[in-house]
């Protein structure tokens, strides 16, 4: 079980690291008065809005609404725990503390029996004498010729460490043996094969280029070795990929290829896109796509969705547009609908049964780009998309079951809204009426099982998940304030910041209420942190104090409000009337205008004249 990292050591942490040493190894920052400013590592744009507070250690994005400490950010750029995060601040920052990080985490790196060990350092090996060979050595050259053919950059060709096997399968055997692994361990490694005619011991990837499948750590797990054509441009009979036999450290239902190198931008973007193979997350990945992953195979497992669900609530399916792939995407999405039904998933299909690298070839990197960003079908688009493939709607039969088939699907919709777009959708495709269709729909609904008692549990307590306040995701709602709540936070940000400020509301307006419910709880929690505190308060400390998700994130937007400097009895006083009398008076007027429309309705003009009148000095009230 993963240990928790005591208060005390996460406040020693605090305050020996500054935030702009954490941040400045991401963003760009340039000072402006007395906070910093950069571009957004959460999201594009071409003027700075990405603001860090160095006095009181917050940064916040005025753009994404993203902001929080120095652990928060940590946490959104890397895509980690909390307590992953406190570990890696600690490390960049240099912090001196008296605690062992390595057992903390629950995503922490996998700790390997010594035989496991054993068996990656074979790998990293294998990895590094391959990747030489293609490189480096004269024998790779025709090999690198034919990556650079088919657009792989040297870049990229380091990126992912691609090598070449040799052809003499005993070549690479006899290289290990020389780092004095057994023929035991590197037969169990799945790398080595015994000849059954000879006996001897030889590379199963012999003459292929290779590709490391990388744990989420970036250690080597197993390798995927691609046949070379020969002079004439042909591939030999022998399967294009081959792939490690499963072994201690690599299992396929649980491997999904690029975890390590795509995390961070994953994080960033908020979505995986999931291709159906290696070599369209590399080649996605040149053309400037860096957050796909792949299974090693069409087929999607449980564990890879749950994998996914821990990195993202989006995913874009980028299947090939044959109709394997078609097939591959229907099946992932009745599975994402099962296993992760909390997860926003879109598809792309490809046009002319194309794969991502052949559509990147065909029409280069930008275009492939546009594509992805731009054709994206909704998951009941997919399944018009997928319908009309197996139903032919020139016949009545076809049209019939087709019409069955959408409706099965927009039944399982959650809500009545999106359920009526689909219906108007689907009565446009077939010229049938909406009342039809709904009546169908109706069938439906009686006909289906409860699905209460199967829908996978969503909620936060779900087993296993960490519902401590240091797990949560720091990235505030992105909502539209009133002006009652706009004139609440600029004074909560006087009360926060002013001394003066405090003092004025407490000996002038002694029993002051916020109107909202929320600022009244924040409220309600800084009075009784200061009188806890005394001359030890500091918004910062105050901010980790709280343990609500959404109170973190309103006093991120409230303390990054612009203020003056100084603070004046007349600025109070305004902002208490406006949030106090002003807001009742408002309620006046809201109630004078009802009465006003009856009284006209009766030509009441004595009663009409009264309102006015009455409106009159609460118009006046308002202005004072």
């Amino acid at each position: 079980m993963a240990k928790v990292i005591p208060n005390e050591v996460v406040q020693s942490i605090r305050e020996q690291v500054d935030i702009l040493d954490i941040v400045g190894e991401y963003v760009d920052l340039q000072k402006r008065g007395k906070n910093y400013f950069g571009k957004c590592p959460f999201h594009d744009e071409r003027t700075p809005s990405f603001s860090v507070e160095a006095d009181q250690q917050f940064f916040k994005c005025f753009s994404c609404g993203r902001g929080g400490n120095v652990f928060s950010f940590m946490m959104d750029i890397e895509g980690c725990s909390f307590q992953e995060a406190v570990a890696l601040v600690a490390q960049k920052g240099h912090a001196s503390v008296d605690f062992d990080f390595e057992s903390t985490t629950n995503r922490q790196r996998r700790r390997w029996s010594a035989d496991e060990e054993n068996l990656i350092a074979i790998h990293e090996a294998a990895k590094d004498f391959y990747h030489y060979l293609l490189t480096v050595t004269q024998y790779g050259q025709e090999a690198m010729a034919y990556l650079k053919g088919r657009g792989f950059s040297r870049e990229t060709i380091d990126r992912y460490q691609i090598g070449l096997a040799p052809k003499d399968g005993q070549l690479s055997y006899q290289h290990l043996r020389t780092k004095e692994f057994s023929d035991e361990a590197l037969i169990a490694s799945g790398i080595f094969i015994r000849s059954d005619y000879d006996q001897e011991i030889r590379d199963r990837f012999a003459g292929r280029l290779i590709f490391p499948l990388r744990g989420p750590e970036g250690e080597t797990l197993a390798f995927s070795g691609r046949i070379l054509p020969d002079d004439s441009g042909e591939t030999s009979k022998q399967a294009k990929y081959l792939n490690s036999p499963e072994t201690a450290l690599f299992q396929k239902s649980r491997f999904l290829f690029n975890l390590d190198l795509a995390r961070p931008e994953i994080r960033r973007v908020k979505e995986v896109i999931l291709f159906e193979g290696f070599m369209d997350v590399i080649k996605a990945s040149e053309a400037g796509i860096k957050n796909g992953l792949a299974s090693m195979g069409t087929s999607l497992t449980s564990a890879h969705i749950q994998v996914i669900r821990r990195q993202t609530k989006e995913v874009l399916l980028a299947y090939d547009g044959d109709k394997p792939g078609i097939e591959a995407a229907y099946r992932a999405l009745d599975h994402f609908a099962e296993e992760a039904s909390d997860v926003k998933v879109q598809v792309c299909v490809f046009p002319d049964q194309m794969d991502p690298d052949e559509y990147i070839e065909h029409y280069g990197s930008e275009q492939f780009g546009h594509f992805i960003v731009n054709q994206r079908l909704s998951i009941m688009h997919f399944y018009r998309y997928y319908y009309r493939m197996h139903y032919d709607l020139a016949t009545d039969s076809g049209k019939l079951q087709y019409i069955e088939a959408i409706i099965q699907r927009i039944a399982r919709l959650d809500t009545a809204v999106e359920q009526e777009l689909y219906l108007k959708e689907l009565s446009q495709e077939t010229q049938l009426a909406v009342d039809s269709l709904k009546e169908q729909l109706l069938q439906v609904h009686r006909d289906l099982p409860q699905q209460g008692a199967s829908r996978p549990d969503n909620s936060p307590l779900r087993e296993g998940a960490d519902t401590s306040w240091q797990s949560l995701s720091r990235q505030p709602a992105q909502e539209a304030y009133s002006p009652l709540e706009i004139n609440e936070m600029h004074l909560f940000n006087r009360l926060l910041k002013q001394e003066d400020a405090w003092v004025m509301l407490k000996v002038k307006y002694p029993d002051f209420q916020f109107q909202s419910v929320k600022m009244q709880t924040l409220f309600t929690l800084l009075e009784a942190y200061r009188q806890d505190q005394g001359e030890n308060y500091s918004p910062q400390a105050f901010y980790n104090r709280l343990l609500d998700q959404a109170d973190q994130a309103l006093l991120v937007d409230i303390y990054c409000l612009d203020t003056p400097e100084e603070v004046t009895d007349m600025e109070i006083e305004d902002l208490v009337f406006n949030i106090t009398t002003k807001t009742d008076l408002k309620s006046q007027l809201a109630a004078l205008k009802d009465e006003m429309e009856q009284a006209k309705l009766t030509n009441d003009q004595a009663r009409i004249g009264d309102l006015n009148l009455r409106r009159i000095q609460i118009l006046r009230q308002m202005k004072r």
